[in-house]
Protein backbone atom coordinates (compact mmCIF):
# COMPACT_ATOMS: atom_id res chain seq x y z
CA UNK A 1 0.00 0.00 0.00
CA UNK A 2 1.15 3.57 -0.22
CA UNK A 3 1.32 5.58 2.47
CA UNK A 4 -0.12 9.04 2.74
CA UNK A 5 2.92 10.50 3.32
CA UNK A 6 6.29 10.22 1.58
CA UNK A 7 8.67 8.50 3.60
CA UNK A 8 11.65 11.43 3.84
CA UNK A 9 14.62 8.18 3.73
CA UNK A 10 12.59 7.95 0.17
CA UNK A 11 12.54 11.50 -1.28
CA UNK A 12 16.31 11.85 -0.32
CA UNK A 13 18.57 10.84 -3.75
CA UNK A 14 22.34 10.56 -4.20
CA UNK A 15 24.19 13.91 -3.77
CA UNK A 16 20.91 15.60 -2.13
CA UNK A 17 20.92 17.14 1.26
CA UNK A 18 18.89 15.59 4.11
CA UNK A 19 14.91 17.20 4.92
CA UNK A 20 14.57 18.12 7.99
CA UNK A 21 11.25 18.80 9.18
CA UNK A 22 9.47 20.74 12.31
CA UNK A 23 8.16 19.20 15.30
CA UNK A 24 4.85 19.94 16.53
CA UNK A 25 4.20 21.41 20.02
CA UNK A 26 1.80 19.47 22.05
CA UNK A 27 0.73 21.48 24.61
CA UNK A 28 -2.63 23.54 25.00
CA UNK A 29 -3.85 26.81 23.11
CA UNK A 30 -4.54 29.14 25.47
CA UNK A 31 -8.08 29.15 24.75
CA UNK A 32 -8.65 25.63 25.01
CA UNK A 33 -6.59 26.37 28.39
CA UNK A 34 -9.26 28.38 30.16
CA UNK A 35 -12.45 26.19 28.49
CA UNK A 36 -10.59 23.14 30.05
CA UNK A 37 -10.93 24.64 33.24
CA UNK A 38 -14.14 26.49 33.44
CA UNK A 39 -15.24 22.94 32.26
CA UNK A 40 -13.73 21.45 35.82
CA UNK A 41 -16.01 24.86 37.79
CA UNK A 42 -18.86 22.09 39.47
CA UNK A 43 -21.39 25.14 38.49
CA UNK A 44 -20.88 25.09 35.34
CA UNK A 45 -20.47 21.03 34.61
CA UNK A 46 -23.80 21.31 37.02
CA UNK A 47 -25.74 24.35 34.45
CA UNK A 48 -24.74 22.20 31.38
CA UNK A 49 -25.49 18.55 32.47
CA UNK A 50 -29.40 19.50 34.10
CA UNK A 51 -29.82 23.15 33.67
CA UNK A 52 -29.84 22.93 29.93
CA UNK A 53 -31.71 20.26 29.57
CA UNK A 54 -34.65 21.27 31.69
CA UNK A 55 -34.41 24.93 29.68
CA UNK A 56 -34.89 23.11 26.58
CA UNK A 57 -37.75 20.90 27.82
CA UNK A 58 -39.60 23.77 29.48
CA UNK A 59 -39.55 25.78 26.26
CA UNK A 60 -40.78 23.11 24.09
CA UNK A 61 -43.33 22.11 26.82
CA UNK A 62 -44.43 26.04 27.25
CA UNK A 63 -44.46 26.37 23.08
CA UNK A 64 -46.84 22.69 22.97
CA UNK A 65 -49.20 24.32 25.85
CA UNK A 66 -49.38 27.76 24.60
CA UNK A 67 -52.21 26.25 22.77
CA UNK A 68 -55.85 26.48 24.38
CA UNK A 69 -56.84 23.61 22.62
CA UNK A 70 -54.09 20.98 23.50
CA UNK A 71 -54.76 22.30 27.17
CA UNK A 72 -58.20 21.39 27.39
CA UNK A 73 -57.77 17.92 25.65
CA UNK A 74 -54.75 16.91 27.96
CA UNK A 75 -57.18 18.10 30.93
CA UNK A 76 -60.03 15.75 29.76
CA UNK A 77 -57.62 12.95 29.35
CA UNK A 78 -56.58 13.55 32.99
CA UNK A 79 -60.06 13.41 34.41
CA UNK A 80 -61.40 10.09 32.00
CA UNK A 81 -58.57 8.22 33.64
CA UNK A 82 -59.10 9.43 37.09
CA UNK A 83 -62.90 8.58 36.62
CA UNK A 84 -62.08 4.86 35.48
CA UNK A 85 -59.36 4.20 37.76
CA UNK A 86 -62.07 5.53 41.01
CA UNK A 87 -64.99 3.93 39.87
CA UNK A 88 -63.59 0.29 39.46
CA UNK A 89 -65.75 -2.41 41.76
CA UNK A 90 -63.44 -2.48 44.11
CA UNK A 91 -63.63 1.42 45.03
CA UNK A 92 -67.49 1.03 45.35
CA UNK A 93 -69.17 1.57 48.87
CA UNK A 94 -72.80 0.09 48.38
CA UNK A 95 -74.03 -0.07 51.80
CA UNK A 96 -73.60 1.80 55.52
CA UNK A 97 -73.43 -0.22 59.04
CA UNK A 98 -74.13 2.12 61.98
CA UNK A 99 -73.48 -0.08 64.89
CA UNK A 100 -73.25 1.27 68.31
CA UNK A 101 -76.14 3.38 67.93
CA UNK A 102 -79.98 4.11 69.44
CA UNK A 103 -82.18 4.54 66.13
CA UNK A 104 -82.55 7.84 66.83
CA UNK A 105 -78.60 8.76 66.34
CA UNK A 106 -78.63 6.07 63.59
CA UNK A 107 -81.14 7.78 61.77
CA UNK A 108 -79.76 10.96 62.02
CA UNK A 109 -75.86 9.54 60.77
CA UNK A 110 -77.08 7.91 57.75
CA UNK A 111 -79.14 11.14 57.02
CA UNK A 112 -75.92 13.21 56.90
CA UNK A 113 -74.02 10.83 54.52
CA UNK A 114 -72.92 13.62 52.05
CA UNK A 115 -73.18 11.29 49.07
CA UNK A 116 -75.87 8.91 47.95
CA UNK A 117 -75.13 4.57 47.98
CA UNK A 118 -73.58 3.18 45.72
CA UNK A 119 -70.46 5.96 45.71
CA UNK A 120 -66.68 5.35 45.59
CA UNK A 121 -65.06 5.95 48.41
CA UNK A 122 -62.83 8.84 47.03
CA UNK A 123 -66.12 11.06 46.70
CA UNK A 124 -66.64 10.14 50.54
CA UNK A 125 -64.71 12.61 52.75
CA UNK A 126 -64.22 10.92 55.86
CA UNK A 127 -62.67 13.09 57.54
CA UNK A 128 -65.75 16.08 57.57
CA UNK A 129 -68.41 13.22 58.01
CA UNK A 130 -66.87 12.20 60.73
CA UNK A 131 -66.90 15.75 62.14
CA UNK A 132 -70.32 16.22 61.15
CA UNK A 133 -71.42 13.01 63.74
CA UNK A 134 -69.49 14.16 66.46
CA UNK A 135 -71.11 17.52 66.38
CA UNK A 136 -74.19 15.65 67.34
CA UNK A 137 -75.24 16.19 71.27
CA UNK A 138 -75.48 12.24 71.45
CA UNK A 139 -71.85 10.94 70.02
CA UNK A 140 -68.91 10.99 72.09
CA UNK A 141 -67.03 9.34 69.27
CA UNK A 142 -67.38 7.89 66.21
CA UNK A 143 -64.96 6.05 63.59
CA UNK A 144 -65.32 5.37 60.17
CA UNK A 145 -63.95 2.14 58.75
CA UNK A 146 -64.30 1.18 54.98
CA UNK A 147 -64.44 -2.99 54.78
CA UNK A 148 -63.61 -5.41 52.27
CA UNK A 149 -66.83 -5.94 49.86
CA UNK A 150 -68.41 -2.34 49.69
CA UNK A 151 -69.35 -1.59 53.21
CA UNK A 152 -68.84 1.50 55.60
CA UNK A 153 -69.14 1.13 58.97
CA UNK A 154 -69.77 4.02 61.43
CA UNK A 155 -69.17 2.47 64.60
CA UNK A 156 -70.76 5.15 67.67
CA UNK A 157 -70.10 5.39 71.14
CA UNK A 158 -73.12 7.33 72.50
CA UNK A 159 -72.97 9.46 75.54
CA UNK A 160 -74.50 8.09 78.70
CA UNK A 161 -77.17 10.76 80.23
CA UNK A 162 -76.58 10.35 84.52
CA UNK A 163 -78.82 13.48 85.27
CA UNK A 164 -81.81 15.46 84.51
CA UNK A 165 -80.85 19.42 84.49
CA UNK A 166 -83.99 22.29 84.61
CA UNK A 167 -83.44 25.39 83.28
CA UNK A 168 -86.15 28.10 81.80
CA UNK A 169 -86.62 26.36 78.35
CA UNK A 170 -87.28 22.96 79.53
CA UNK A 171 -85.39 19.82 80.82
CA UNK A 172 -81.89 18.90 79.20
CA UNK A 173 -80.50 15.28 79.90
CA UNK A 174 -76.67 15.83 80.91
CA UNK A 175 -73.53 12.85 81.04
CA UNK A 176 -71.03 12.43 83.49
CA UNK A 177 -69.10 15.79 82.05
CA UNK A 178 -72.20 18.13 82.11
CA UNK A 179 -72.17 17.84 78.32
CA UNK A 180 -76.23 17.75 76.94
CA UNK A 181 -77.40 14.86 75.41
CA UNK A 182 -80.80 15.54 74.99
CA UNK A 183 -83.98 17.13 75.90
CA UNK A 184 -86.71 16.28 77.88
CA UNK A 185 -90.84 17.32 77.79
CA UNK A 186 -91.61 15.70 80.53
CA UNK A 187 -89.84 14.65 83.98
CA UNK A 188 -91.70 11.72 84.36
CA UNK A 189 -90.46 10.52 81.14
CA UNK A 190 -86.59 9.32 82.82
CA UNK A 191 -87.68 8.92 86.60
CA UNK A 192 -84.44 6.86 87.08
CA UNK A 193 -82.64 10.37 86.70
CA UNK A 194 -81.85 12.84 89.39
CA UNK A 195 -82.69 16.15 89.11
CA UNK A 196 -80.66 19.64 89.35
CA UNK A 197 -81.40 23.62 88.99
CA UNK A 198 -80.11 26.62 88.89
CA UNK A 199 -77.50 28.65 86.51
CA UNK A 200 -74.48 27.17 86.06
CA UNK A 201 -75.58 23.09 87.23
CA UNK A 202 -74.37 22.25 84.33
CA UNK A 203 -70.75 22.92 84.80
CA UNK A 204 -70.56 21.13 88.05
CA UNK A 205 -72.20 17.93 87.58
CA UNK A 206 -69.14 15.75 88.95
CA UNK A 207 -69.84 17.25 92.15
CA UNK A 208 -73.30 16.46 91.94
CA UNK A 209 -72.90 13.38 91.39
CA UNK A 210 -70.72 12.93 94.63
CA UNK A 211 -73.07 14.81 96.34
CA UNK A 212 -75.74 12.24 95.06
CA UNK A 213 -73.65 9.25 96.34
CA UNK A 214 -72.94 10.11 99.60
CA UNK A 215 -76.77 11.05 100.01
CA UNK A 216 -78.48 7.74 98.92
CA UNK A 217 -80.49 6.99 102.32
CA UNK A 218 -82.06 10.18 101.77
CA UNK A 219 -83.02 9.35 98.29
CA UNK A 220 -85.91 8.67 98.64
CA UNK A 221 -86.93 12.56 100.58
CA UNK A 222 -84.76 14.37 97.76
CA UNK A 223 -86.34 16.56 95.27
CA UNK A 224 -82.95 17.37 93.63
CA UNK A 225 -80.12 19.39 93.81
CA UNK A 226 -80.37 23.53 93.05
CA UNK A 227 -77.35 25.50 92.37
CA UNK A 228 -76.98 28.90 94.04
CA UNK A 229 -74.95 31.62 93.08
CA UNK A 230 -72.72 28.94 90.90
CA UNK A 231 -70.22 28.43 93.65
CA UNK A 232 -72.82 25.80 95.97
CA UNK A 233 -75.67 23.46 96.55
CA UNK A 234 -78.95 23.51 98.28
CA UNK A 235 -80.24 19.59 98.87
CA UNK A 236 -83.96 19.67 98.01
CA UNK A 237 -86.57 18.05 100.09
CA UNK A 238 -89.88 17.31 100.06
CA UNK A 239 -92.24 19.51 101.80
CA UNK A 240 -90.43 22.63 100.72
CA UNK A 241 -87.40 22.00 103.14
CA UNK A 242 -83.94 22.46 102.16
CA UNK A 243 -80.27 21.21 103.03
CA UNK A 244 -77.79 24.52 102.89
CA UNK A 245 -74.18 23.00 101.79
CA UNK A 246 -71.06 24.55 101.72
CA UNK A 247 -69.48 25.98 98.33
CA UNK A 248 -66.22 23.73 99.49
CA UNK A 249 -66.16 20.47 100.82
CA UNK A 250 -70.11 19.75 100.37
CA UNK A 251 -70.10 15.78 100.45
CA UNK A 252 -68.40 16.30 104.29
CA UNK A 253 -71.37 18.12 105.06
CA UNK A 254 -73.95 15.71 103.48
CA UNK A 255 -72.15 13.07 105.26
CA UNK A 256 -72.41 14.69 108.77
CA UNK A 257 -76.34 15.09 107.95
CA UNK A 258 -76.53 11.70 107.55
CA UNK A 259 -75.07 10.04 110.72
CA UNK A 260 -77.21 13.38 112.65
CA UNK A 261 -80.01 11.64 110.95
CA UNK A 262 -78.94 8.22 111.96
CA UNK A 263 -78.84 9.01 115.57
CA UNK A 264 -81.11 11.89 116.64
CA UNK A 265 -83.40 11.13 113.63
CA UNK A 266 -83.61 14.86 112.69
CA UNK A 267 -84.86 14.97 109.11
CA UNK A 268 -88.33 13.80 110.46
CA UNK A 269 -88.30 16.67 112.55
CA UNK A 270 -90.65 19.76 111.64
CA UNK A 271 -87.84 22.12 110.11
CA UNK A 272 -87.54 24.36 107.13
CA UNK A 273 -83.60 24.82 106.78
CA UNK A 274 -80.34 22.80 107.87
CA UNK A 275 -77.51 25.25 107.58
CA UNK A 276 -74.52 23.91 107.07
CA UNK A 277 -72.52 26.46 105.37
CA UNK A 278 -70.84 27.05 108.92
CA UNK A 279 -69.70 23.16 109.52
CA UNK A 280 -68.63 24.08 112.95
CA UNK A 281 -71.61 25.69 113.58
CA UNK A 282 -74.90 23.66 111.69
CA UNK A 283 -78.41 25.55 112.30
CA UNK A 284 -81.65 24.23 111.89
CA UNK A 285 -84.18 26.64 111.58
CA UNK A 286 -87.27 25.51 112.88
CA UNK A 287 -90.96 25.79 111.07
CA UNK A 288 -93.78 28.35 112.76
CA UNK A 289 -95.97 25.21 114.27
CA UNK A 290 -92.57 24.07 115.77
CA UNK A 291 -91.33 27.22 116.95
CA UNK A 292 -94.75 28.11 118.67
CA UNK A 293 -94.75 24.40 120.47
CA UNK A 294 -90.69 25.12 121.32
CA UNK A 295 -91.86 28.47 123.32
CA UNK A 296 -94.73 27.27 125.17
CA UNK A 297 -92.86 24.33 125.83
CA UNK A 298 -89.90 26.46 127.57
CA UNK A 299 -91.65 29.17 128.41
CA UNK A 300 -90.56 32.00 126.25
CA UNK A 301 -91.94 34.71 125.19
CA UNK A 302 -92.48 35.22 121.73
CA UNK A 303 -89.98 37.08 119.63
CA UNK A 304 -92.36 38.86 117.31
CA UNK A 305 -94.78 41.58 119.53
CA UNK A 306 -96.78 41.79 117.25
CA UNK A 307 -99.50 38.84 116.16
CA UNK A 308 -102.15 38.67 113.33
CA UNK A 309 -105.93 38.30 114.44
CA UNK A 310 -106.32 34.91 114.39
CA UNK A 311 -103.01 33.93 115.99
CA UNK A 312 -104.06 36.17 119.07
CA UNK A 313 -103.21 35.06 122.40
CA UNK A 314 -103.88 36.22 126.00
CA UNK A 315 -99.86 37.68 127.06
CA UNK A 316 -99.21 38.70 130.71
CA UNK A 317 -98.53 42.53 130.64
CA UNK A 318 -98.03 44.72 133.79
CA UNK A 319 -99.65 47.94 133.84
CA UNK A 320 -97.69 51.05 134.85
CA UNK A 321 -97.93 51.77 138.32
CA UNK A 322 -97.98 54.78 139.79
CA UNK A 323 -95.25 56.26 142.44
CA UNK A 324 -95.80 54.45 145.89
CA UNK A 325 -98.35 51.57 144.66
CA UNK A 326 -97.59 47.89 143.94
CA UNK A 327 -97.67 46.72 140.25
CA UNK A 328 -100.85 45.48 138.92
CA UNK A 329 -100.20 41.50 138.03
CA UNK A 330 -103.51 41.53 136.03
CA UNK A 331 -102.90 39.81 132.64
CA UNK A 332 -103.80 41.81 129.87
CA UNK A 333 -104.07 40.54 126.03
CA UNK A 334 -101.83 41.94 123.39
CA UNK A 335 -102.18 42.18 119.74
CA UNK A 336 -101.03 43.77 117.37
CA UNK A 337 -103.26 47.14 115.36
CA UNK A 338 -103.93 45.72 112.16
CA UNK A 339 -106.93 45.92 109.50
CA UNK A 340 -107.64 42.08 109.98
CA UNK A 341 -108.87 43.44 113.60
CA UNK A 342 -112.13 45.03 111.85
CA UNK A 343 -113.65 41.95 110.54
CA UNK A 344 -116.13 39.48 112.45
CA UNK A 345 -113.21 36.96 113.11
CA UNK A 346 -111.02 39.77 114.66
CA UNK A 347 -113.71 40.72 117.20
CA UNK A 348 -114.38 37.17 118.27
CA UNK A 349 -110.56 36.30 119.25
CA UNK A 350 -110.53 39.56 120.90
CA UNK A 351 -113.74 38.90 122.74
CA UNK A 352 -112.28 35.01 123.53
CA UNK A 353 -109.13 36.65 124.94
CA UNK A 354 -110.73 39.05 127.23
CA UNK A 355 -112.94 36.66 128.66
CA UNK A 356 -109.72 34.47 129.43
CA UNK A 357 -108.20 37.84 131.09
CA UNK A 358 -111.21 38.57 133.03
CA UNK A 359 -111.79 34.98 134.33
CA UNK A 360 -107.38 34.82 134.84
CA UNK A 361 -107.77 38.37 137.32
CA UNK A 362 -109.29 36.88 140.20
CA UNK A 363 -106.35 34.94 140.67
CA UNK A 364 -103.52 37.84 140.90
CA UNK A 365 -102.98 39.97 143.58
CA UNK A 366 -105.28 43.58 142.56
CA UNK A 367 -103.69 46.79 143.40
CA UNK A 368 -105.74 49.33 146.06
CA UNK A 369 -106.15 51.76 143.53
CA UNK A 370 -108.97 51.56 140.36
CA UNK A 371 -108.33 49.55 137.29
CA UNK A 372 -105.93 50.38 134.45
CA UNK A 373 -107.40 51.75 131.68
CA UNK A 374 -106.59 47.88 129.76
CA UNK A 375 -108.40 46.51 132.04
CA UNK A 376 -111.44 48.96 131.79
CA UNK A 377 -111.07 47.76 128.12
CA UNK A 378 -111.03 44.35 128.51
CA UNK A 379 -114.33 45.07 130.65
CA UNK A 380 -116.22 47.05 128.17
CA UNK A 381 -116.47 44.76 125.49
CA UNK A 382 -114.79 43.48 122.47
CA UNK A 383 -115.02 46.36 120.35
CA UNK A 384 -112.96 48.35 123.28
CA UNK A 385 -110.53 45.43 123.62
CA UNK A 386 -109.76 45.53 119.82
CA UNK A 387 -109.55 49.24 120.32
CA UNK A 388 -107.35 49.36 123.37
CA UNK A 389 -103.67 49.05 121.84
CA UNK A 390 -104.14 52.00 119.36
CA UNK A 391 -105.38 54.02 122.19
CA UNK A 392 -102.26 52.94 124.32
CA UNK A 393 -99.81 55.80 125.13
CA UNK A 394 -96.37 55.51 122.97
CA UNK A 395 -94.61 54.24 125.21
CA UNK A 396 -95.14 50.67 125.01
CA UNK A 397 -94.92 48.90 128.74
CA UNK A 398 -92.33 46.09 129.25
CA UNK A 399 -93.42 42.26 129.95
CA UNK A 400 -92.46 41.29 132.92
CA UNK A 401 -93.12 37.73 133.68
CA UNK A 402 -96.03 37.20 137.08
CA UNK A 403 -94.74 35.88 140.02
CA UNK A 404 -96.72 32.91 140.12
CA UNK A 405 -97.22 32.14 135.95
CA UNK A 406 -98.86 28.69 136.98
CA UNK A 407 -102.44 30.67 137.91
CA UNK A 408 -102.54 32.77 135.03
CA UNK A 409 -105.01 30.91 132.83
CA UNK A 410 -103.38 29.38 129.29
Amino acid sequence: MRPLTPDPKQGRGRGQPPRFYARRDRAPSRLAFRLERLWLTPAVRAVTRIGAPIFVVTLGLGLWLGDSGRRADLVERYDNLKISIENRPEFMVSRLEVTGASPAVEDAVRMMLPVGLPASRFAIDLNSYRDAIERLDAVRDVSLTVLSGGALEARVTEREPVILWRKPTGLDMLDADGHRVASLTRRDARPDLALIAGDGADKAVPEALDILAAAQPLLPKMRGLIRVGERRWDVDLVGGRRIELPAKDPVPAMKRVIEVDRSDDLLSRDFTRIDMRDTARPTVRLSANALEHYEELTGQKPRSASFSAQTVKPVAVSAPAASGSVASAAPVAAAAPSSSVRSGSAQSSAAQTSAASSSAAPTAARPPARPSGSAQAAAAGPAAAAATPAAASPTRPQARPLSNPSKVAP
